[in-house]
């Protein structure tokens, strides 16, 4: 049993089978390490909740995908079925999933009579919903994911950006700015933004961190790296084709590497700035404008379908995002805000 918060635990690994159990906050570089150094077969368990690179695994000819849910656990508790069974509201019960009744009617039948003559089955599981809802138990989203094992959009969700064609991107000629959020363990994003007509697109140009970067780097390459990690950066910036005149927002827990960009005539380079409520304002003006990102932006379309809003022990969502996998959602707020301060998006 073993931890993979640091990618250096696994490099050296090798074994038959890897088991990884609910691999929320693995990455994906994590479980290619893994991958390519096991023999036989990997091993993936996950309560689909949200989206996650296991989706484009599924893709592969060699994947084998088994869908169950509680009802086909047969060491599942009872009380945990229970727990589960209470999540359900009436608009899945049989009796609306089927369309023998819609909502609002199924909330109001009355079982006694049950003029249509439903199953004993049916009112049972009818009158349970019932009961979920009058004591507020009923909760669509962990019953979509725990009780039918199934995708389901948050409910704290913040953002739903479309998809595009990496062709269109690429035809929009316009300027291009970039977004910074520096990571040696965590994911290093690097993200290009066009703005142009009242809407936003983006495509994500980077997304390793820094230390598995340096592990996949040839020894040729190692020695034209001088600096330590000032000049990973340098390197690497001019490896992504970044040109030399465009504005760069940063984020400013790195003021060397900052400085190590503009040293070799990325003059643009600056710090973003982070005052009291700026994540916020970030936020509500993405959220107020179009946004469209590459059909090859996996992971910024994995952080923008799971970027949400905190929600308290109560239940009660609140107006701070979580700070979990927003590594390119700061990339983002961090140019919005300055085309923003600089009157390039206009105030809405």
């Amino acid at each position: 049993m073993r931890g993979t918060e640091d990618i250096d635990t696994v490099m050296g690994l090798t074994q038959d089978v890897t088991w990884l159990n609910e691999p929320y906050k693995i990455s994906r570089d994590i479980f290619d390490q893994l991958d390519q150094r096991t023999s036989d077969f990997v091993i993936i368990d996950l309560n689909p909740k949200s989206g996650h690179w296991c989706d484009d695994l599924e893709k592969d000819s060699r994947a084998i995908v088994i869908k169950s849910d509680f009802r086909d656990n047969p060491f599942c508790p009872l009380e945990s079925k229970l727990k589960i069974l209470s999540y359900q509201s009436v608009k899945f019960c049989d009796i609306v999933v089927s369309g023998m009744l819609d909502e609002v009617k199924a909330k109001v039948y009355n079982i006694t009579e049950n003029k249509l003559c439903f199953t004993e089955k049916q009112l049972r599981e009818l009158s349970r919903c019932r009961e979920n809802e009058n004591k507020n138990s009923a909760n669509d989203f962990n019953w979509q994911v725990y009780g039918l094992g199934e995708k389901a959009e948050k409910p704290n969700r913040i953002f739903s950006f479309k998809e595009i064609s990496d062709d269109e991107y690429n035809e929009l000629d316009v300027t291009k700015y970039y977004g910074v959020d520096w990571g040696a363990v965590d994911p290093w994003a690097v993200l290009e933004v066009k703005y142009y007509d009242g809407a936003l697109y983006l495509k994500e140009i980077n997304y390793t961190c820094e230390n598995v970067i340096r592990s996949k780097l040839h020894p040729t390459e190692l020695e034209q790296i001088l600096g330590g990690d000032e000049g990973l950066v340098m390197y690497y910036f001019r490896k992504f084709g970044i040109p030399q005149k465009a504005t760069i927002v940063c984020d400013p827990n790195k003021p060397n590497k900052i400085s190590a960009l503009r040293k070799i005539g990325y003059s643009y380079a600056v710090r973003a700035s982070k005052p009291p409520g700026s994540i916020n304002f970030g936020i509500d003006t993405i959220k107020n404008l179009n946004v469209y990102y590459t059909k090859s932006s996996v992971n910024l379309a994995y952080e923008q379908e799971n970027y949400s809003y905190q929600i308290d022990k109560y239940g009660v969502t609140l107006e701070e995002a979580e700070d979990v996998d927003n590594h390119l959602m700061d990339c983002l707020r961090y140019v919005v805000s300055k085309l923003r301060r600089d009157g390039i998006i206009k105030k809405i």
